[in-house]
């Protein structure tokens, strides 16, 4: 997504961004994270707490709560993410009422997790 400059939408208005944490460089994959630093009003320099994740990551469901982790760290666990167009072809075929139904069962967990914590 670009900065608003030509498109008039940023990741403010969309509530969505997308992020690099993996890249491959003439053959080899390279993590990618942000690790900012911060001065404050003395001039001393501290690390950010606006540090990124990096290298290949998945997003999984651990005691009913959505987590994005790293993937090799969390082999045992299954990605909830998946493949639905991959080179311009769409490889996994939904249709709107399991988009549907698959909505109602996150808004169903999602309040159950705020009922119950």
């Amino acid at each position: 997504m670009g900065g608003a400059l030509l498109q008039k939408v940023d990741r403010d208005t969309q509530k969505f961004a997308l992020k690099c944490s993996s890249a491959v460089i003439n053959g080899n994959e390279v993590t990618v994270e942000k690790s900012p630093t911060e001065m404050d009003a003395k001039g001393n320099i501290t690390s950010s707490f606006k540090r990124s994740k990096g290298g290949r990551l998945k997003l999984v469901k651990i005691n009913g709560i959505f987590k994005t982790v790293n993937q090799e760290e969390h082999m045992e666990l299954a990605d909830e993410l998946h493949t639905v167009f991959e080179n311009g072809k769409l490889v996994n075929t939904i249709t709107f009422e399991q988009v549907k139904a698959n909505a109602n069962v996150s808004k169903l967990q999602h309040e159950e997790n705020i009922i119950c914590h």
